[in-house]
């Protein structure tokens, strides 16, 4: 008798679990997404309320499994590349291909993602100061696309972008805020359908 209790328990609770989850998928949540980093280093928060989901970075097993494989490259003599993660300051960005990608991306979310509120700031800094006027043309003119396509795609009105050269530093320093609204299972399913476009950006930053 006792294990059948138990049984339908389990089962009670498989069911309201998964009715939870499909709830949560069809509700159109508002969230905000925090963005900060420096060259080499970021951090990737979402924030509803109270609660603050990280993210980026990825969770500490796989840091684990990172580190060990770190420590193997370095006891064979290896050295480690230099650069971070994603590193704006990367000679040689396409900067013409990742406006394509994020503009493809974002015209697939129109109808589905809401953007009430966007806030970006850059420092841009490469230790090298042609290198940093280059970087600072390039930025000005993905600005000059992105921007009026975010104000009239998803009629986006509270916008501040704002990039400054720093000179005398190395690392380019960034952060952005956003407050957006969009169905769970309608981004994962337009993210799957550009994964490999956006999976092509991840590499550029590599």
């Amino acid at each position: 008798m006792l294990r059948v209790l138990i049984i339908l328990l389990c089962v009670l609770g498989g069911v309201v679990l998964l009715l939870a989850l499909a709830l949560l998928a069809l509700l159109n949540i508002r969230a905000r997404l925090e963005f900060v980093g420096v060259s080499g280093d970021m951090t990737l928060d979402a924030v509803y309320g109270p609660v603050r989901v990280p993210l980026w970075p990825r969770p500490r097993h796989l840091k684990r499994k990172k580190n060990r494989k770190a420590d193997e490259t370095e006891q064979k003599g290896e050295e480690e590349p230099a650069g971070g993660r994603f590193s704006l300051a990367k000679g040689g960005l396409p900067f013409g291909e990742i406006a394509d990608i994020v503009l493809d991306f974002l015209g697939d979310l129109t109808g589905s993602l809401q953007i009430t509120r966007l806030r970006v700031r850059l420092v841009l800094a490469t230790g090298d100061a042609a290198k940093t006027g280059i970087l600072l043309g390039q930025t000005a003119a993905l600005c000059g696309i992105l921007v009026p396509f975010l104000e009239n795609t998803f009629d986006l009105r509270d916008i501040h972008v704002r990039a400054d050269p720093d000179f005398e530093k190395d690392k380019t320093e960034w952060a952005a805020e956003v407050f957006c609204a969009i169905r769970p299972i309608t981004f994962i399913r337009i993210a799957f359908r550009h994964r490999k476009p956006l999976r092509r950006l991840y590499e550029l930053f590599k």
